[in-house]
């Protein structure tokens, strides 16, 4: 599974405008995801449900997009959890996360932006938050999280903001997606 399919996720069901109280069906998530394989699609929404984060729920759902689940029949609709107010907080989170990359200053000599300057400007955020705000802004393509150049250099302060990239290593700077012409970054 790709490492940030969960936070895509998510962040499709929040446009959609899926809560607890107001779920969707699961086809229209689907078709929003069309190019992720179902059996991906379908482990990342069981994740996502295990972890509390959303809640799969029978109906409406056709042959097609329906999870069958043993001892819960055909799952076609999905509720968001936790309730709507946190849900529009994370849509608020992103767009301020937004505003302070872009007012953030540039790391001297690599002109990129370190996450931990951007954690000491959110101190009331816990960092799961932080996180998610950030991968769904990368999704969306308006800003890019970028390794270290050199991961065994990272200063110790640096390597504690960073966020797991898996694959891509430790994600330590953030950039607009303006600013990422340049195939290096």
């Amino acid at each position: 599974m790709h490492w940030n399919l969960e936070a895509w996720i998510l962040d499709e069901l929040l446009d959609l405008g899926c809560d607890s109280l107001h779920p969707v069906p699961l086809g229209e998530l689907r078709r929003r995801l069309a190019a992720v394989p179902r059996d991906e699609f379908c482990r990342a929404l069981l994740s996502l449900e295990t972890s509390g984060k959303l809640t799969l729920l029978p109906g409406r759902g056709d042959d097609e997009s329906a999870i069958r689940h043993t001892g819960r029949g055909a799952l076609g609709l999905v509720g968001l959890e936790p309730p709507p107010p946190l849900a529009e907080s994370l849509i608020e989170l992103r767009a301020r996360v937004l505003e302070a990359v872009l007012a953030l200053g540039h790391c001297p000599g690599c002109g990129r932006k370190p996450l931990a300057t951007l954690r000491r400007a959110f101190p009331e955020v816990p960092r799961e938050d932080l996180d998610r705000a950030l991968l769904m802004l990368e999704l969306r393509g308006s800003v890019r999280l970028l390794p270290a150049e050199d991961p065994e250099a990272i200063q110790p302060r640096l390597r504690r903001a960073s966020i797991d990239g898996h694959d891509r290593g430790l994600l330590s700077y953030v950039v607009p997606a303006a600013e990422t012409a340049d195939p290096r970054r």
